[in-house]
């Protein structure tokens, strides 16, 4: 009874130890593995055989690419030669061309230079140079072709006679040049006996229009003042290869430009049109607007025994008087803040004319003589009302004499400008009398004041003009 109370009592359960691996040993087996060092080296060997194929695999595909561009080159390079190209352009051309010798360079950028190019007989470019697309590589290897961009040609200086040789070639262009190939621009385009004046080069661009072809030249000058002009030319149609076309149209579209006749004086709008052949220049249409007044004129230069004969004529709407002085005589009408010689509205009609070797010559010799009408009208730093009643009192200056209407020829040229048979009406006060405005804007001339009633007229009173256009000063 007691031994039984003792004894633990009796269970359906035993525990028994079972080697059962868990996820730990799982892991403890695995980083043993991983320092096995038959394991790390297999592992080395087959990574180091990933990176050697994907280095071979690309040294192949460069290869390849490498091998492709250099058959593709040296195609190019035969096709490129001086002697290929020249024949080229002989045979689209057809006028002979010259070429001393062509480079494919990489630097700065990648392109073909053409050396010492000669058209015909005429036309010599110094240097030429072709753009290198390098775009799309895939078709450079697949068609085996050098994808060509825009033109550049070197600095030229051309004269009349090498301009309209070069605009009968342009039609040409089309089959002489690769169809990629879109402009030729010529960023310092000298004409020096075609278009007169001194002013910075050209910049020249010959496009391709909407069809593929070449039908005409753009010359752009620009200035920091702000100028802005622009020459566009198209060649009529011609039949024989390397002759000049027959006739050349031309269109002129300016912001505050000057013109031949006024250097200094800009105008705020100009456009106009005209021809050009091989003995004649006709401007048919120039309409300058502008704030101070609307011009409209005409020309013609003709080219005879003697050289180019300048002919025109010029009529204007209602213009300012005191900027026609100032402008004509390369002066600002407002400088100084000195009230002008002669202020007022004017209308001004009258003749070009111009002499010289050359067109530019002819322009640069341009003069006019015309009538000027004004109208309600101030004849600043005098006051001839008080000196034709008195005589002798004029001295310096000061006053001013305003007047109802008046006439003047006037006469512009390179010497300055010249208001003759100056004939002024204000009331019973009548003013003749000349004016030049001279270099540096110096005055000279004199004006008589003349007081006339119905019953006598008095004796005129001489009054001398001296001075600046700006700083008038009169005298007895």
């Amino acid at each position: 009874m007691m031994r039984r109370e003792l004894d633990p009592p009796s269970t359906d359960f035993a525990i028994t130890s079972v080697n059962v691996p868990d996820r730990l040993d799982m892991l403890e087996l695995q980083g043993r593995a991983h320092q096995d060092p038959p394991a790390r080296a297999r592992r080395h060997l087959r990574r180091r055989a990933r990176v050697w194929v994907l280095r071979v695999v690309a040294l192949a595909v460069v290869g390849i690419g490498g091998w492709e561009i250099a058959q593709t080159l040296d195609a190019a390079r035969a096709d490129l030669s001086p002697s290929a190209i020249a024949a080229r352009l002989t045979r689209t051309l057809g006028v002979p061309v010259q070429i001393a010798d062509s480079r494919l360079r990489l630097s700065p950028t990648p392109h073909l230079e053409l050396d010492d190019v000669r058209v015909g007989d005429q036309v010599a470019f110094p240097a030429i140079s072709l753009q290198v697309q390098v775009r799309n590589l895939g078709q450079l290897l697949i068609e085996r072709r050098l994808e060509w961009g825009a033109g550049e040609i070197a600095p030229l200086s051309l004269t009349p006679e090498q301009a309209r040789f070069l605009l009968g070639l342009l039609p040409r262009l089309r089959a002489a040049l690769p169809a990629d190939v879109g402009a030729l621009r010529c960023a310092a385009l000298a004409l020096p006996g075609a278009i007169p004046g001194d002013a910075a080069p050209w910049v020249m661009v010959a496009a391709r229009n909407s069809g593929g072809g070449f039908d005409g030249v753009t010359l752009t000058q620009a200035s920091r003042t702000g100028a802005f002009l622009q020459l566009a030319f198209s060649p009529s149609p011609q039949s024989a290869a390397g002759e000049p076309p027959d006739t050349i149209s031309f269109r002129l579209d300016g912001t505050r430009t000057a013109l031949p006749t006024a250097p200094g004086f800009g105008f705020d709008r100009v456009r106009g049109q005209g021809t050009v052949t091989r003995d004649r220049i006709a401007l048919d249409s120039l309409m300058i607007n502008d704030r101070r007044g609307d011009l409209d004129a005409r020309a013609v230069v003709q080219r005879d025994a003697t050289g180019w004969a300048l002919r025109g004529t010029v009529e204007s709407g209602q213009v300012d008087v005191a900027a026609m002085l100032g402008g004509a005589a390369g002066s600002d009408p407002g400088d100084g803040g000195a009230p002008p010689l002669l202020a007022g509205s004017a209308s001004v009609s009258g003749q070009l004319a111009g002499r010289g070797d050359t067109v530019a010559g002819a322009f640069a010799d341009a003069s006019f003589v015309g009538r000027v009408s004004m109208r309600d009208g101030t004849l600043n730093g005098v006051d001839l009302g008080y000196a034709a009643t008195h005589p002798g009192g004029i001295q310096g200056s000061g006053g001013s004499t305003p007047f109802r209407s008046g006439t003047a020829s006037l006469e512009i040229g390179r010497g300055g400008l010249a208001l003759r048979d100056i004939r002024l009406r204000a009331g019973a006060l009548a003013v003749v009398g000349e004016v030049t405005i001279a270099d540096k804007r110096r005055l000279s001339g004199s004006l008589f004041a003349d007081l006339i009633d119905s019953m006598r007229a008095q004796a005129p009173v001489r009054v001398t003009v001296r001075g600046t256009l700006t700083q008038p000063a009169f005298g007895g």
